[in-house]
Order: C-alpha cells, then structure tokens, then sequence
C-alpha cells in the first residue's frame, strides 16, 4: 500500500493541468520520485517572461514535440516546473525578491514505504548490480529490524519542510 501523494499543507495533491497534461509522470499533478532529478513539483502559471527565461536556460518550452508527446506552452498554460529553476527566476529582473513561508511535514508510512522504498530508488543505489544492492537492503533492514527508534514500529515519520514563495511581478 502507497502513501497518496499530499500537498505542503497536508491535504490531497491538486491537479496542476490536465490539458496540456503535466507533471513528471504526466498525471496533472506535481508530484515527485527518485528519478524526477529535477524535483517538478511547482505548478506555475507561464508567462511571456517565464518561458522566454527557461528558454535562454536551454529549456524551449514553446516549441511542441510531437515524439515526446509535449504539445508545447503558452502564455497562461499551468506547468510542472523544476524546483530550482522556479526559484532561480527570482533574480530581480522580473519578479521582486521572495517572501518565504516554511511549511513543516513528515512523510508517514510503513517502514518499507518511508525508509527502504525511497533510499532503494535513489539513482546511486537503484543502479547497483544485484549483489551490492542486495547487500545494501540487507544492511538497511537490519537497521530497521534493530534501531530502538524503528524496531517493531508499523508505522514511521520522516520530516521534512516545504519552502514557498510569494513573489510580485516588477512593473
């Protein structure tokens, strides 16, 4: 059994677009895993500005690709974008610089779903021949199996904190 996805204030994960259809597994939402290196997990309304930014950052996301099924954006289309580019974009040319909230959470689950599931899918472990990856989740369940923090327990926490930002557009 998974976890549903949640949202930084706890409740169920909005779809961020259905048409264009976006997200890093392109079901309409924000959601993240292990292989999502760029962590899409702002739903942001595009702009002129926006796109022409991640165009000069080598990011065209205007022109369609028909072979990648990405019909190409416009000015007011919502979008999954990475974590790091949406928070580079706040440089002073376009937006002012960012008011911060932190929003406090903890992934909750089975020991499996919180702690082996997610470090086993990290690129560097999930691409280790067999015998060092199985040598790798034997040491980490024997580290569940004997932590007094996580011995016997059905059910963990992992905390983490969400950043978000309100930004005004300049001019």
């Amino acid at each position: 059994m998974t976890t549903p996805d949640k949202n930084v204030l706890g409740g169920p994960l909005a779809v961020c677009s259905s048409a264009p259809r976006t997200g890093f597994f392109r079901d309409g939402c924000c959601n993240t895993g292990a292989d999502d290196v760029g962590i899409h997990v702002i739903c942001a309304r595009m702009t002129r500005e926006f796109l022409e930014f991640e165009r000069q950052r080598g990011n065209d996301l205007v022109t369609p690709m028909p072979a990648a099924q990405f019909p190409g954006l416009s000015p007011g289309d919502r979008w999954c974008v990475c974590a790091g580019r949406w928070r580079e974009a706040f440089t002073g040319e376009y937006f002012c610089a960012p008011e911060v909230t932190f929003f406090p959470y903890s992934h909750v689950g089975s020991p499996q779903e919180v702690i082996m599931d997610r470090f086993l899918s990290v690129s560097f472990i999930a691409a280790l021949p067999e015998a060092p990856k199985a040598m790798v989740t034997a040491q980490l369940q024997a580290l569940i199996d004997t932590h007094p923090a996580l011995k016997g327990r059905e059910t963990v926490a992992f905390p983490y904190e969400t950043q978000a930002y309100v930004c005004h557009r300049l001019s």
